[in-house]
């Protein structure tokens, strides 16, 4: 059976910016652009006049990347500052953005959220990671952000991961394969290799996502006269 009608619909948004927009992302209907490569306007799809505003990084600053969650509420920066790189969390309740003082001197290169406090990260490095936000504390008012991080990857290579997507889905009744429990496939790049886990999806914890792969049979090189450092982007069919 064929689809009729368009499958997209273009719809105009009244927004006009005043500077070079260097980066853009879409998470539930609001968009995120960068501007200067500092300035983030978050703007609602559907109410062209709910937006906001506000500078990640000061005039001597640059956002290198950045990663909002799916409800478009919360998003996390990579930057540089003062010739430094460093992990900043923004929020909607928020006018400032905060630190995240246990990924200091970081340089994220990839990111998916996989609840709306937690995330799986890679590094320029080769490292990937989890580490989850305390939700109690998005509002800024002193102490720790509760912050936990945790490795469960280092590639051979030590390049930079370049994507990370991650997705669950659950197993069909009398799969031998595996058990009953929904499962999280969790896939990597590098600008060489496709890295690839999957495992029993638990949000609290990856482990099990990530142990019992010996090293480099998860491993799909590209082909070798080429390399890729285009971000991954993984839909579920």
């Amino acid at each position: 059976m064929g689809v009729e009608g368009p499958i997209f619909r273009r719809q105009k948004i009244d927004f006009k910016s005043q500077d070079e927009i260097t980066d853009f992302a879409v998470a539930d209907q609001k968009a995120f652009i960068i501007s200067r490569s500092r300035h983030l306007s978050r703007i609602d799809i559907h109410a062209d006049n709910d937006s906001k505003g506000i500078d990640i990084v000061r005039s001597d600053g640059k956002v290198l990347d950045f990663w909002p969650d799916q409800k478009g509420e919360a998003a996390i920066f990579s930057v540089l500052q003062n010739g430094m790189p460093c992990s900043l969390l923004w929020t909607s309740s928020s006018n400032r953005v905060k630190q995240i003082k246990e990924l200091k001197n970081m340089s994220i290169t990839a990111a998916s959220w996989i609840s709306s406090s937690r995330l799986i990260a890679g590094n320029s490095n080769g490292e990937m990671f989890s580490f989850s936000i305390d939700s109690s504390d998005w509002s800024f008012k002193g102490g720790s952000m509760g912050t936990t991080v945790k490795v469960h990857f280092e590639s051979d290579e030590k390049t930079p991961i370049t994507g990370i997507s991650s997705f669950t889905f659950e197993t069909q009744p009398g799969n031998k394969s595996f058990s009953s429990s929904a499962r999280r496939v969790v896939l990597a790049t590098t600008s060489s290799n496709l890295i690839h886990f999957i495992g029993t999806d638990a949000v609290e914890s990856l482990d099990q996502v990530f142990s019992g792969y010996t090293a480099g049979v998860n491993v799909i090189n590209f082909p070798a006269n080429g390399t890729f450092e285009s971000k991954l982007v993984v839909t579920p069919i």
